[in-house]
């Protein structure tokens, strides 16, 4: 009688076989190009394997998730250095950006989520991470008494609304420079985005942040730089960041947003 051969998603063997600790880790580790399976990397989640299929990491994932891949491009190419700062981070989620942040240096992070129970298990031992379960929409979640300090940089990654719903709320720490992940799909009109939620025309890029720039500018704050991010969100949509400060600045060109598309 031969023997049933027991297959899996890929995502769900690592976790089966300890290489993650949770679902979420699984998946940061794939779209990070990190998981070899039989000598190959494999960027799908879903992929089926077996137990005859050899899979391992390329090297310890570092971080709580992915997202430490974007902020860490970011930080780069707007030359921030994050060492001694205090940071408000919008939207924690997991944690990739916080943890980045303090692994790098930061003096502190705050994180801001409705949902602080997803923050990685072992960045939240870390004494340097503050957690304030909040909608950070309103302004009265996010006052320096609120939350204790007066940040010098915010970081913003937040999904199914736009940046632009945020920033009133931030406009209270106007010395902060705010770094804002950009998510087209959530930026542009309804009738711009395709049924599977991607929008990958790279001239509805241009006009989605060109159209964003403009509304951030009627919030008085100046978009002073912008880089794509270096890794795709979940669903293959190609992100990007803005960096932010509060008032009247040199704004940035906007062949420097059409440039950073590609076009």
């Amino acid at each position: 009688m031969t023997q049933k051969i027991l297959k899996n998603r890929l995502a769900d063997e690592l976790v089966n076989r300890g290489l993650a600790n949770s679902p979420k880790k699984a998946n940061a580790l794939i779209m990070a190009g990190e998981v070899l399976v039989d000598q190959q990397v494999i960027y799908q989640s879903d992929k089926i394997v077996t137990e005859d299929n050899h899979i391992a990491l390329k090297e310890k994932f570092p971080y709580a998730s992915r997202g430490a891949l974007k902020i860490e491009k970011a930080f780069k190419d707007f030359s921030i250095n994050i060492k001694g700062l205090n940071a408000l981070d919008i939207g924690i989620s997991t944690g990739g950006f916080a943890d980045y942040m303090l692994k790098n240096g930061a003096e502190s992070v705050t994180g801001v989520d409705v949902n602080i129970q997803q923050v990685d298990y072992q960045l939240r031992q870390n004494q340097r991470l503050k957690l304030i379960k909040a909608n950070a929409r309103c302004p009265q979640n996010l006052t320096s008494e609120k939350i204790g300090f007066e940040p010098d940089i915010i970081t913003i990654d937040v999904s199914f609304i736009s940046v632009t719903k945020i920033l009133p709320a931030l406009s209270q720490f106007n010395q902060a420079k705010i770094v804002a992940l950009i998510k087209p799909q959530f930026e542009a009109r309804r009738e711009m985005v395709s049924k599977g939620g991607i929008i990958r025309e790279p001239g509805k890029h241009l006009e989605i942040l060109l159209d964003l720039k403009q509304r951030i500018i009627d919030l008085n704050y100046t978009v002073t730089g912008v880089t794509p991010a270096g890794v795709k969100g979940r669903k293959g949509n190609q992100e990007y960041f803005f960096l932010l400060e509060y008032g009247k600045k040199p704004v940035i060109n906007d062949k420097i947003i059409a440039h950073a598309i590609e076009l």
